[in-house]
């Protein structure tokens, strides 16, 4: 019994094994019939290189839902693809690829306007939820340490009363400008082609805001190294601990700048190249 135990378990793995490697020769048949190669293939099923690589040597399996993609873009069926038993001619159930989206000029236009302006308003909530503790430091801490002449009850009311107040502009805004994106969904979820054009138009806005997102990011980076040095000098000068929480909002002012810079107005550039690059090839 324990022999043919055995025997049934050496038959089943070489059997799978050989079931693998089937797989493996019909995605490298498939793939050189479209003339793509193992990079183009990894990207129209969103994946590496290196998983198509393995897929092939008969190294790894994919997974089910990458199956019926490969079927679907090599226009065969599944069955083709994972039964040794069927051939190719016999396959009747093929699949058609789905028409994609043509893009207009006025319509890429559109949302990239909308996309930058939606940016700069986020980074704006960014800078505010980045200030908001700013205010509550200074009052709480200046009641605390007798810098200024108020309640420390008091104080703690002003900065929650603050608080809540920037935290809820903040999220008022995020709302908002993700609400206006989701009329544009389609253009983030799935592959489209553009209209004669279009390309051109983006490639051009591109090259203009260059210079400006090189000089945003430079200024970003500047910023949060220099926003740190008011708080290093202080310790090193040993001021007051009340002067020390207003070195401190210092620092969280000069960075909700260089957030802003970074997401407002580098963050333009990226929304171009993210179009381009989930365009159709």
């Amino acid at each position: 019994m324990i022999i043919f135990a055995k025997t049934n378990t050496l038959q089943k793995s070489l059997y799978i094994e050989r079931e693998k490697m089937i797989l493996a020769e019909k995605i490298i048949d498939e793939r050189k019939k479209q003339g793509w190669s193992q990079e183009e293939l990894a990207e129209k099923l969103d994946v590496s290189r290196q998983s198509v690589s393995k897929w092939e040597g008969g190294l790894s399996t994919p997974e089910v839902e990458k199956i019926v993609k490969m079927a679907e873009l090599f226009g065969v069926s599944t069955d083709y693809l994972l039964n040794s038993n069927v051939e190719k001619e016999t396959v009747n159930n093929v699949y058609e690829q789905k028409p994609l989206y043509v893009v207009s000029l006025k319509e890429a236009t559109e949302f990239l306007s909308v996309r930058a302006d939606v940016l700069k308003k986020i980074a704006l909530a960014c800078s505010i939820c980045v200030t908001s503790p700013i205010i509550p430091l200074i009052v709480v801490g200046g009641s605390y340490f007798n810098a200024l002449d108020i309640p420390l009850v008091g104080a703690v009311a002003i900065a929650i009363l603050f608080l809540a107040i920037h935290v809820s502009l903040a999220v008022m805004i995020f709302i908002r400008q993700g609400l206006k994106l989701e009329d544009y969904h389609y253009l983030f979820k799935e592959k489209f082609v553009i209209e004669e054009g279009v390309e051109k138009m983006v490639r051009e806005k591109l090259a203009q805001m260059r210079n400006s997102g090189i000089a945003a990011l430079c200024g970003g980076i500047i910023l949060c190294i220099l926003s740190a040095v008011p708080v290093v000098m202080g310790a090193l000068l040993q001021v007051s601990n009340f002067v020390l929480l207003c070195l401190i909002s210092v620092l969280l002012f000069v960075l909700s700048i260089s957030i802003y810079l970074f997401a407002g107005v580098c963050g333009g550039c990226v929304s171009y190249r993210a179009f381009l690059h989930n365009k159709s090839k």
